[in-house]
């Protein structure tokens, strides 16, 4: 009697070996600014993989300060690897709507390229909100929106859960970047060589690699949505970096520190580099770090706004913020102005700014400088007597340096996958493509 052939067992995928692979791959076409922000993409792009899994899609902003810094060539090679790209340098409101709402649980990723054409300055900005509005909520896989549609004009309710990645020059609205894995890319300098990518000649290598990313993710997405990676960040933060922790937590390794590691670098630098921060933000920080040398317990506004505005390399003097401009950015936080014992002067007491600095300058209760670090020369009021007792010197300042600062001049300038997993992200998405994604499996709706 014969005996029956030996049918060999799959091997396990080794999934920290694969998103090695990708990170050789990426490395041969791209020149990316650190190896935390090369981890994150490569991260970003094996997520994209398992979107089902997730709450939230995190956006992938890529920035630089000018041109020929490799952005468009990163959305390119993001377009050969990532789920389903649909790639595009301008794109509708209502075609985005109708393209996520047509392929239900598996939309394409977005890649926009150019997108400070669309939201660079703030009059281009606010004439493209829908969109802007529709990258924010996709963000969450809750989120939809209502359009009228049709002769009858019938309220329909869209989708808009998608992933998304968004590259140009300078800062995109802060509303995104909120939501998204920032990298700002940067120019390579003489000593540093790339492959140049060629779709015909390079893709079918790297949609092969795409093909196995997509295999190895598909068969873990129940233990990717049930995931719950610790990030070691807070709030949204942690939501938008969860989906690539996970990814590096399945992956096995040095993938799991390595994607904390990037998780925390990329986070701080965002929060410190970030070009539309709000400027009573600013305000806040800088009025912290004035009240580290300034002795007493009652700070006059008239007096608070003139130190503020000898900050040369703050923007208040430009500005000409006044005790009554104060007192409007600071109400924002809920601080208000009240007199001194001797009912002489209007301003405010230390405390006033306990609370809001927890909350909004998390970091700044270490003593500082304001502004750029110069040596503030601090005249306190002396309209009480608790204003004329000596300052504590318990804590001597140190040197800290706050972040460069906005000026004026760059505020006004604008600032399932089920089953189809290995079919999809055959080549890019176009206004003639889009069917054949359909027709991998049945129409969602």
């Amino acid at each position: 009697m014969t005996a029956a052939p030996v049918i060999p067992l799959p091997r396990p995928v080794d999934g920290a070996a694969l998103l090695d692979e990708l990170v050789a791959a990426l490395d041969k076409y791209v020149i990316t600014p650190s190896p935390a922000a090369r981890d994150a993409i490569v991260l970003w792009i094996a997520a994209t993989h398992a979107q089902a899994a997730w709450n939230h899609a995190p956006r992938l902003v890529i920035n630089s300060p000018e041109k020929r810094c490799g952005k468009t060539r990163l959305l390119e090679f993001a377009g050969a690897t990532c789920f389903a790209p649909m790639m595009t340098a301008n794109v509708s409101t209502a075609v985005l709507y109708r393209v996520i709402e047509k392929y239900g649980d598996s939309p394409p990723t977005i890649l926009l390229d150019e997108a400070d054409t669309i939201f660079g300055t703030k009059i281009k900005a606010e004439q493209n909100e829908d969109l802007r509005a529709l990258f924010n909520a996709g963000h969450s896989r809750s989120a939809t929106t209502w359009r009228c549609v049709g002769p009858q004009q019938v309220p329909t309710e869209f989708r808009v859960y998608a992933m998304a990645a968004l590259a140009g020059i300078g800062q995109l609205p802060d509303t995104i970047t909120d939501r998204a894995v920032n990298v700002t890319m940067r120019r390579r300098h003489t000593g540093q060589q790339v492959h140049p990518y060629r779709e015909k000649r390079d893709g079918e290598p790297l949609h092969e690699l795409r093909d196995r990313l997509a295999d190895w993710i598909g068969e873990h997405l129940d233990e990717l949505s049930a995931a719950d990676p610790a990030t070691g960040l807070e709030d949204r933060a942690a939501d938008n970096w969860a989906p690539l922790v996970a990814v590096a937590d399945l992956a096995g390794g040095q993938w799991l520190k390595r994607a904390t590691d990037a998780a925390l670098k990329l986070t701080a630098e965002h929060n410190l580099s970030d070009a539309a921060e709000s400027l009573n933000v600013q305000l806040l920080r800088d009025i912290n770090g004035l009240l580290r040398l300034w002795p007493g317990s009652f700070f006059g506004s008239a007096r608070l706004a003139t130190q503020l505005r000898s900050d040369e390399d703050a923007p208040w003097a430009e500005l000409a913020l006044t005790p009554r401009g104060l007192a409007v950015r600071l109400k924002a936080f809920g601080i208000k102005p009240d007199h001194n014992a001797a009912k002489t002067e209007r301003g405010y007491r230390r405390d006033d700014f306990t609370d809001a600095t927890l909350r909004y300058v998390p970091g700044d209760d270490e003593d500082r400088t304001p502004g750029s670090g110069r040596p503030a020369t601090v005249q306190a009021s002396e309209t009480t007597a608790d204003q004329r007792k000596p300052p504590d010197t318990s804590r001597p300042p140190d040197t800290y340096k706050c972040p460069a600062k906005l000026s004026v001049r760059d505020l006004l300038a604008g600032q399932t996958i089920n089953g189809t997993l290995g079919h999809l992200g055959h080549g890019p998405v176009t206004s003639t493509g889009l069917d054949r994604f359909a027709g991998t499996g049945s129409d969602p709706r």
